[in-house]
C-alpha cells in the first residue's frame, strides 16, 4: 500500500499526479468516493468536498481545496476552469485520503526547510483484518492509537474499531 503517488504527467513545465494514479491505488484498497462542489457564501469560494466510501460504508463529507480559477493567457476561460476544477479534485482527494505526492512543494525544491512528520499509509484492508482478531480493549486501543492516521484515515476506519470495541465490551459483561 502506498501513500505517495508519483507524479507522471506532465504540463506546462510540472508533472503532476494524475486522477488515474490515485484511482489505481483506490482500488487495489478497495475504496470508492465521489466528490462535489459547494458554494461557501462567507469565503465567497467554491470548495471541492469528498466523501470516501469503504466497502458499503460511507464516510462524512471532507471539505478539501478552494477551487480557484486560473488566469492562464495560453488557455480560454474553460480550459482554465477546468484545469482548477481538476486541481482541486485531485489535492481534496489527496488531502482526504492523507497521501502526497512525490514532491507536493516543487518549487521550493533544494530550499532547507523544516521536514514534516510523515504519515503512513494504511491498507486498509489490513487494518480490517488485523482489527478482527484483537482479543482486549487495551489491545485495540494500543493498535488504534500506533496507526497515527490522518482524519480521513480515522474516518474510514472508525466504524470497525467502534464495532470490535462493542462485541469486546459484550464479551466482557458476560464473563464479569
Amino acid at each position: 500500500m502506498t501513500s505517495k503517488i508519483k507524479k507522471l504527467s506532465q504540463g506546462y513545465g510540472y508533472k503532476y499526479a494524475d486522477l488515474s494514479a490515485i484511482h489505481e491505488e483506490l482500488e487495489k484498497q478497495g475504496i470508492t468516493y465521489y466528490q462535489y462542489i459547494e458554494y461557501n457564501p462567507e469565503a465567497n469560494a467554491d470548495y471541492v468536498y469528498t466523501v470516501l466510501n469503504y466497502g458499503e460504508d460511507e464516510g462524512k463529507p471532507l471539505r478539501g481545496c478552494r477551487v480557484i480559477s486560473g488566469g492562464d493567457s495560453m488557455k480560454s476561460a474553460a480550459q482554465a476552469q477546468g484545469s482548477a476544477l481538476t486541481y482541486a479534485r485531485r489535492y481534496s482527494l489527496l488531502m482526504a485520503l492523507g497521501w502526497c505526492t512525490e514532491d507536493d512543494d516543487g518549487a521550493t525544491a533544494g530550499q532547507a526547510k523544516e521536514q514534516p512528520v510523515e504519515k503512513k499509509g494504511v491498507d486498509f484492508n489490513e487494518v480490517r483484518k488485523h482489527v478482527q482478531t484483537i482479543n482486549s480493549l487495551d489491545e485495540l486501543t494500543e493498535y488504534w492509537q500506533s496507526l497515527n492516521l490522518t482524519t480521513g484515515q480515522a474516518k474510514i476506519l472508525q466504524k470497525y474499531f467502534s464495532e470490535r470495541k462493542a462485541v469486546l465490551e459484550d464479551v466482557a459483561k458476560e464473563y464479569a
